[in-house]
């Protein structure tokens, strides 16, 4: 009788009904339980082959190498910690930047087996012959989310597979969206330069305001083009409001006794909602002149 192809359990920490409702408050986790529940993930990833095409599987007959060859060299290659190829038996010594190094390196190893073959000779087990990165990826990110979040004041693994801090969950969407056909270098490449520079979970004010001028920067790269979309009114205002509260000329009239951390944030969002919208109308534009002619 074949055996049936074995399946990741389902690790999946969702927020239910109190939560999503906020009914109740959602309940952080410590470092401590955050690895101990990690571990058990890796772990299920390890048994289900999500990263036997990066290290390898084991066969009773012959080698079956990965991707990145010996883990220990790679690990200490990549990221001069050897430990981290041992997890299991380090867990308890890892500062959380150990930790978050290794998810983000898990995520550009992980890939989800879609075909396997079983061994049956002294029950050698399952030998995996294709795989998916995009949905390895996208399992993973769901199982850890759930826990990132609840742990300190909240972090999230992104497509980009890096993590960063956790902003309103309502805004995750517009971080995680792509941009409709853009010029790549002075549009889309600063946009996702000034995301990645505003979350991440080391950024200081100086970071959080270059990243905001970026997108004040695409915004005026923008400008010409949207005069011909937007009122005369709005489309100034856009730009009053940077240089009103000192984000990127300096003079004697500009606003600076605000409480910045705030403003920035406001200003982030509002910044990269506008360079959403006013890309999809950009586009939206040339569609229409299309049709017409």
């Amino acid at each position: 009788m074949p055996k049936d192809f074995p399946k990741l359990p389902n690790r999946n920490f969702r927020q239910y009904y109190s939560e999503r409702r906020q009914t109740t408050d959602i309940s952080k986790i410590t470092l401590p339980t955050f690895k101990t529940w990690f571990l058990q993930i890796y772990q299920d990833l390890r048994s289900f082959g999500y990263l036997a095409e990066a290290y390898g599987q084991y066969c009773v007959d012959m080698e079956i190498s990965g991707s990145i060859g010996d883990v220990s060299h790679y690990f200490t290659k990549v990221l001069h910690k050897p430990k981290l190829a041992h997890i299991s038996d380090a867990i308890d010594s890892l500062s959380i930047d150990d930790i978050f190094d290794f998810i983000e390196i898990v995520y550009d190893l992980v890939s989800k087996p879609t075909d396997a073959t079983y061994h049956s000779y002294n029950e050698c087990g399952w030998h995996y012959n294709t795989f998916s990165k995009a949905d390895g990826q996208e399992e993973l990110k769901i199982m850890l989310n759930p826990l990132l979040e609840k742990l300190d004041n909240g972090f999230v693994l992104n497509s980009n597979g890096e993590i960063s801090l956790l902003e309103d969950k309502n805004l995750n969407n517009l971080f995680e969206a792509s941009l409709p056909n853009t010029d790549k270098k002075n549009v889309e490449q600063r946009v996702m330069d000034a995301v990645n520079n505003f979350r991440s979970r080391h950024s200081s004010i100086t970071d959080r305001r270059d990243a905001v001028k970026n997108l004040a920067d695409v915004l005026e790269f923008l400008r010409p083009t949207l005069k011909n979309i937007l009122k005369k009114e709005d489309e100034k205002d856009l730009f009053n409001l940077a240089n009103s509260f000192g984000l990127r000329h300096h003079n004697q009239n500009q606003k600076t006794d605000y409480d910045e951390a705030i403003w920035l944030s406001w200003i982030f969002y509002y910044y990269l909602a506008t360079i959403h919208a006013s890309t999809r109308l950009i586009e939206k534009s040339k569609l229409d002149i299309k049709r017409k002619g």
